[in-house]
This record gives C-alpha cells, sequence and structure tokens, in this order.
C-alpha cells in the first residue's frame, strides 16, 4: 500500500483532473480530449500537442515498469519525460530520475528527457528529438 501522502497527492490529481474537465466541457459545450486532461503541467501540455499536431497518438501519464511516463508513444515505445525546474533540479531528484530513465531503458523504453525551458523555447528542437528516436531525421 502506498504511503499517506502518496495516496493524498493522486486523489488530489484525480479531483484536479474531474474539474478541468468538467470545465473545459462547459465552456466549450465539448468533450475534451481526456489525454489533454490528464497532463499534469504546462510543459507536458504543450509537448503534447506538439506531438498531436504531427500526428502522433500520445498516451499521457502512463503507468509501465512501476512508474507513471509523461507522454508515450506507446507504438514506437518511446517514453517522453518533460522535467520542469520545480520538479527536478535537486541531486536527489536528479537522482531518481536517472533510476526511472534506466529502469525504463532496461525494458525496452527509449528515453526522451526535455527540460521545461527546452520545451518552452525550443518546440521544435524537441520534436526533433523524438523523431530522431523514431528514425524519422538523420540527425538534430
Amino acid at each position: 500500500m502506498a504511503p499517506l501522502h502518496v495516496a493524498l497527492r493522486r486523489e488530489r490529481r484525480k479531483i484536479k483532473r474531474i474539474f478541468k474537465f468538467i470545465y473545459h466541457l462547459m465552456k466549450s459545450r465539448k468533450i475534451p480530449d481526456w489525454q489533454w486532461i490528464k497532463c499534469d503541467s504546462p510543459i507536458e501540455e504543450k509537448m503534447y500537442f506538439a506531438l498531436k499536431r504531427r500526428g502522433y497518438k500520445v498516451i499521457t501519464q502512463y503507468q509501465t515498469c512501476g512508474y507513471e511516463v509523461d507522454l508515450v508513444l506507446r507504438k514506437h515505445r518511446i517514453a517522453i519525460e518533460c522535467d520542469g525546474y520545480q520538479h527536478h533540479h535537486t541531486a536527489e531528484q536528479r537522482k531518481r530520475d536517472q533510476k526511472k530513465s534506466r529502469i525504463l531503458r532496461s525494458n525496452g523504453w527509449k528515453v526522451i528527457r526535455l527540460s521545461g525551458k527546452e520545451i518552452y523555447h525550443k518546440i521544435d528542437h524537441c520534436i526533433e528529438k523524438v523523431q530522431l528516436q523514431i528514425g524519422k531525421r538523420k540527425s538534430i
């Protein structure tokens, strides 16, 4: 069983998603994209929409290998982690991220880590990194 603080964080995220869904449903009178609703941060949303515009089927908050991955292109077995400064700047957090990447790679995933700064200012470069992993580009 998960520690209480982890369980509470999960429940808070679920409630936040429900409110986001209802808000956008009422605002647009259309059913919102559930994968977009599950994005946990603005950088994940920006990367999600950039990939969707290019025709990729993106799954958000995908559970695999005991971890939750920000964005996944399951067809290509690519795990994309959007690392914002707030949650990824300490040595402990970077060590945890490296362990997660190592476990995902050992289970056949291609892992791409993108910083929030990179996503905000160089989104085309981020897309090229993804395409390079897929094999659609020769180099960056």
